[in-house]
């Protein structure tokens, strides 16, 4: 639901609405901070960022957003291309 959330607050800024990048900054960083609580057992390097420690925020969050943002510029890409073609 917190991805989700992001994702249509990203849409909307894209849609060049104003919103409060507050919330997907907290909700990024929460999820890598869950990494570092997943990953205490293991060595623990204070500032160090490991792929491991990124698994959360990568799962929840980068591949869904990468996804999301593949889909977006694909649509922009046709209705521009649709719309070009119209106006020639």
């Amino acid at each position: 639901q917190v991805t989700l959330t992001c994702l249509q607050l990203i849409n909307a800024e894209r849609q060049n609405e104003t919103i409060n990048g507050r919330f997907i900054r907290a909700a990024v960083q929460s999820y890598v901070e869950l990494g570092f609580c997943e990953d205490l057992s293991g060595p623990y390097c204070i500032g160090e960022i490991t792929s491991s420690r990124l698994k959360i925020y990568k799962d929840y969050f980068e591949v869904p957003f990468l996804q999301y943002t593949d889909e977006f510029y694909r649509c922009e890409v046709a209705y521009l291309l649709v719309h070009d073609s119209m106006s020639e």
